[in-house]
This record gives C-alpha cells, structure tokens and sequence, in this order.
C-alpha cells in the first residue's frame, strides 16, 4: 500500500483520475452484487467450515466483480488517453487486488473441502469395505454350516441295513441290564443303542456257534470219507460174490442183477424222472397189476450228460465276465431259437387190466422248459377198443381243475425268448405238463391262482398229492375208459336193448329205436348250434367229448325223432353224462319247449335211479340212452301236437300233472305203468 502510495500521480493526474472517477460513479453500479458483498464475511472472518456451501456463489459473485472493475478501468484508460490529466483511480485497482485475493481463497477453501471429503470418503469406503468383508465371511460360515446340515441329515448309518429283531421280540428276549425297559421306551436313541449292543453280543454268538459246527462238520467229512473208502475197497468183493452166486439166483429165480441194471439205467435219469421212478418202484412191489421201466437210447444219454455238464461250465464261465463284450455275446446267445427236444430216457409205467390188457403210461423230461409230460403208448388190449378211445381224456382233470392246458411258468418264458415252436406242437408230440405229474417229480411252480382260489380250495396241492394216490386215481380212470370203450363200441354198432339186468328200469318193450350214434370231431360250435339248450354244456366242470344221437319211433306218421348232443366228461362216471335235445316231426324242428325242457331235466338230473344197483357206474352211458329212448315214447304219446304214440292208457294212466302239464317219465315196474 505504501508503494502505491508512493507512485501517485501529479496534481494534474489527480485531476484526471477526480473526473474519471465522477464519470465511473456516475454509471449505474450493479445494486445486487454490491449488496451481495456486502453480505460477505471479511477476510479473516471466511473459514472452512462456516460458508461451505456458499463457495460457489462467493465465487461467482467475485469474479462478476472483477469483471465489472475491469470494465470499469478500460472505460477510465479509454477517458485517460482522451484526457491527459486525467489518472486511473487506485480504488479500481485495490479494489481488483482484494477481489483476486478472495478468489485465491476461495480456491484454496474449495480445495481443502475437497480433500476433507475425499479424506472422510475414503475413510467410509474402509469401512464399508470391512464390513463387506464380514459379511462374506458371515455367508460363507452360513454355507458351510447349512451343508454340514444337510450331510447330518443325509447320513446313513450302518445299523439302518441291519435286520435287526423286531422291538417287541428284544424286550422279550434281551436281558434287562442291556434292554434297561424304563430308559429305553421312552427315548428312541437309547432304545437304538440298546438294540445294537443286543444285536452284536447275539451276532458274535452265533459267529462262536458257527465256528463249532464247521469243526463240527469238518470231523464229520473226514469220518464220511473214510467209510466212503471202505465202502469203494468192497465194491471188487461183492462183485465177485454175485458173479459167484449167479447160478443160485438163476435157480431160486431172483432178479437181483435185473434191478441193478434198472438202478444203473435209472442215475442216469434227470432228477424229476429219477424221483418218478423211485416212487412207482416202491408201489410196483406192492401192486402187481404196475411194472416200471426205463426206456430209451442210454448212448445217447451218456453224451446228453456230458454236453450238459460242459455247457453248465461254458455258462459259469461266461455269467463271471461283466464286460460289454460278453453281454453282447450272451444277448446273441439268447436271440437264438433253439428247438425242443426231450432226454433220451424215459419212464415207462404200464398198468395192467385183468381180462382186458396193458396200458402203457410214458413220462418225458423237456430239460429246456423243465418240464415232466405225460403221454399214453399204443395199448396193448384183447379186443380192438383202442379206435374208440379218447388218449387225450384219459388224464384230463385227474385233479380238479388239472386239465394239462396251461402253460408252465418257465416254459413261458423260454417260448418267448427262444422257440419258434408252439405248446401245442409240443404237446402233440411229448403229451400233456399236467399240475399233478410235476408234484409227484417234485417240480414246483407259482400257482397262477387267485387267493380266492386258494381260499377255496383249503390245503396246498403238494399236501394232498402223492404219488401212491396218483397211482390209484390211473388205474380207476384207466378201467373206467375201458368199460366207458365198451359202451361206445356197443353204440357204434347201434345196439340198445333192455337186458334182464335192465328191467326194473324200463319196461321190455321200446317202440323207437336208436338209429344213428357219431362222434363230434369237427365244428363242434356249428353243430350244437342247432340245439336250443345247447348253453348247458358251458356249466359242465370237465368238458370230454360229444357224441350225437337220433331216436327214431318208426310206427307213426309223420316220422318223429329226437336228436341228442351228447357229452361225456373227463370224470366220468364221477360226473354223469349231459343231454341237450332236439325233436323233429316230420322234418320240421319243434320249438323248444317247456315239454322237451322237463324231458330234458329227467334225463340229466335223474341218473341216480340208474346207478343204485350199479356203484361203479359201468352201464350209465347206456342206462341214460336207454332213458331217453324210453322217455321218447311218453313224450311222443302225450304231446298233443304229434301223432298218438304206442303207448297205450294202460301204461299212462295219468298223462298230465300240475299246471305246466308234466309228462310221466318214472317207470314203476310193479305196474307196468309211468307215473309221475
């Protein structure tokens, strides 16, 4: 300030900058910044921290100050150079100086502002940043615990793969100091431990149990090997003995070196055969109408055993590699189809029928199905029945509901995967897989039946069947088809009379005649489509074969007859015959009728007149014949709309009876007449 005190100018200059100054305050001053400044804290009054947010405008409002001042000293230098004497006024400058001075300070505050803020930004952004970092430590810790979580509740201990005793069987069979009832009940994770102490002393136990039935064994085995070696040192000694008692057995009779052969012929026999076998020589020594025998080519089955025996190796083999190239293998293995073929041995049963003949019964061994089935050989019989014999009912439903059809589990399965061929190709060559044939081999398969059924039907199969009641159920079936033969070789050649042993159940005299006798072997549905009761044969038990008959009464005009579908069941004479009629009047069919219905109800449900002198049932088919050829005649005389028949009012004294008109169909012998 003294400098610039020093540097005034002349009085001459004063006089100028005086003017200059005039002309400067008489322009407008600008009335809001000088207010504004005026506001404005001094020099020393101006800090930091006080008109912080003020800097800004401070700012602004100094350098519009200093530009209004700098305009102002160019309009007076402008005036100076116009007017020589006239001089710059030193308040313009000092007022400029102090103005630059402010803004320098106003700069510097801005400054430390910004670095205060800067300062205490990063300061915050540390903290943020560790408390970031916390946070992350906080999550994973969380992580960390939430899986170790999940790995407790997902484990899996090993006592859960134990079988271990049932609760209430542990209490009842472990010691209190280890079942401990009054800690244990009511908390389940003691009870466990509790448990599993059991289970390990019971374990270690059996384990010592164990250890001394091996050694057991073991002493066992060697004592067996050794009589085994005493017994082989025999064998050339025994064998000597019986070349040497030869010619004794020969003179005695005895057929001891006959059954060694059977005993040798029959170890060659699969197991289900040899068990047959063993069972029907037992009864063969007890039943002398049985003989059983092995048959078959025993070469053959020496070189069946050893292919079998190195197959079994080849498969042993083949089921212990895993890799993907024998699973191929083993997959083209079982694509291919294999035909079937049955062991080379057989066994033979024959059963003899006194007066009559042998009847040959063979069992066969499918070793691909694992199945035993039955067939009959040619009969050897005096007389030539054989042509009128059905084969195929001679074991049908030998056991109830046993018909031979159904196919067997795992021969099932084998059709599916490995035979081209059918089971009815196979039992039309080897004969009939029977329930019953394979539980007296010893084969056991899973019942196909419901529990209804097993319900019903009580005791198992396997312990009703033996072998020895088998035996008696052939030989009964087999001399009931026999007699059943005789019956039908007697109709074949249409011959149906009233014998002496017949007459208290028919009268001698019989006006119709039996005229035609046939067996059903084709279109059995077409044929009994023409009897209207044909439906009654749906509820017979053991279907067997149809036979058609036709009655014919040849004294009347027009011609009437009657037409009877016939069906013989397997079990017969167990179960009766079954009758569905037909009449026929001059070629015209009747309709059926509630006549022909009540005829038809005599004949199927009153066979037990017919068999009370006869237990066996050996004349039933032709006693039922006999009825319905007798009934005819009745029928034909008391039905109104045929012609009157040869039975005359002596024989019918009552024709009709009830509502529905019932004919009289009971012979009365006494009388000679039919009542009702």
């Amino acid at each position: 300030m003294k400098r610039q005190r020093s540097r005034e100018p002349s009085t001459s200059s004063t006089s100028k900058r005086t003017k200059s100054t005039s002309q400067s305050d008489s322009s407008p001053p600008n009335i809001k910044v000088k207010k504004y400044l005026a506001s404005l804290p001094t020099h020393g009054e101006l800090t930091l921290d006080s008109h912080v947010t003020k800097l800004p405008g401070l700012a602004s409002a100094v350098i519009t100050e200093i530009k209004q001042s700098l305009a102002s000293v160019r309009k007076q230098k402008k005036t100076a150079s116009q007017e020589k004497n006239e001089r710059i006024r030193p308040e313009s400058k000092k007022k400029i100086l102090v103005a630059l001075q402010f803004l320098k300070k106003l700069n510097r505050l801005s400054q430390l502002h910004c670095k205060e803020h800067k300062d205490t930004t990063q300061k915050v952004k540390g903290e943020l940043d560790e408390i970031y970092l916390q946070l992350q430590n906080l999550t994973y810790e969380y992580n960390h615990l939430l899986r170790e979580t999940a790995n407790c509740l997902e484990f899996k201990s090993q006592h859960e793969d134990l079988d271990l005793v049932t609760v209430k069987e542990f209490y009842k069979k472990a010691p209190q100091s280890i079942s401990l009832p009054e800690e244990t009940q009511n908390n389940e994770h003691r009870q466990m431990l509790a448990r599993l102490e059991w289970e390990l002393k019971e374990r270690e136990r059996l384990d010592t149990l164990k250890g001394s039935l091996l050694k057991e064994l073991s002493s066992l085995k060697e004592d067996i090997l050794s009589r085994q070696e005493k017994l082989d040192s025999l064998e050339p000694s025994l064998n000597t003995l019986l070349k040497a008692a030869q010619p004794v057995q020969d003179i005695l009779g005895l057929s001891l070196n006959q059954d060694q052969i059977e005993m040798k012929a029959a170890k060659m026999l699969p197991f289900p055969l040899y068990i047959l076998f063993l069972q029907a020589k037992g009864c063969a020594d007890n039943y002398s109408s049985l003989s059983v025998n092995v048959v078959g080519d025993f070469e053959e089955a020496e070189s069946w055993l050893i292919q079998s025996s190195s197959q079994n190796e080849e498969e042993s083999e083949q089921e212990q590699e895993q890799d993907e190239e024998s699973d191929r293998k083993q997959h083209k293995k079982k694509s291919k189809t294999h035909s079937i073929k049955p062991f080379p041995l057989k066994v033979k049963l024959t059963i003899e029928e006194p007066g009559e003949g042998t009847v040959p019964i063979v069992f066969t061994y499918l070793e691909q199905l694992k199945t035993v089935c039955i067939a009959t050989d040619n009969w050897d019989l005096k007389t030539a029945m054989e042509s009128t014999i059905d084969k195929a009912m001679l074991f049908k439903y030998l056991q109830p509901g046993d018909s031979g059809t159904a196919v067997p589990y795992l021969a099932e399965n084998y059709f599916q995967k490995h035979s081209k061929e059918s089971f009815s190709d196979i039992i039309h060559r080897h004969g009939y897989p029977y329930e019953w044939v394979h539980k007296i081999c010893g084969i056991e398969f899973l019942s196909k039946k419901t529990e209804k059924e097993m319900e019903q039907q009580g005791a198992s199969d396997s312990d009703q069947i033996h072998f020895e009641v088998i035996l008696k159920a052939l030989v009964e079936r087999v001399h009931t088809q026999l007699l059943l033969c005789k019956q039908i070789k007697q109709l074949d050649q249409l011959v149906l009379n009233v014998t002496e042993q017949d007459d208290h159940l028919f009268p001698s005299k019989v006006h119709s005649k039996l005229v035609r006798w046939q067996r059903i072997t084709e279109k059995l549905d077409t044929v009994l489509q023409q009897f209207p009761s044909a439906a009654i044969f749906n509820s017979i038990e053991h279907l067997g074969g149809f036979y058609l008959a036709k009655f014919q009464n040849q004294q009347v005009s027009p011609l009437s007859s009657l037409h009877c579908a016939v069906c013989i069941p397997a079990s017969y004479p167990k179960q009766p015959p079954t009758l569905a009629l037909l009449v026929e009047s001059g070629g015209n069919k009747l309709p059926f009728s509630l006549e022909t219905k009540d005829l038809e109800k005599e004949l199927n449900l009153g066979f037990h007149d017919l068999i009370k002198d006869d237990a066996s049932g050996s004349k039933l088919l032709l006693r039922q014949l006999l009825k319905a050829q007798v009934c005819f005649d009745v029928y034909h005389t008391c039905h109104e709309k045929l012609p009157e028949g040869p039975l005359g009012k002596a024989a019918l004294p009552v024709k009709y009876r009830g509502p529905t008109k019932t004919f009289p169909y009971k012979y009365c012998a006494a009388t000679g007449q039919f009542l009702h």
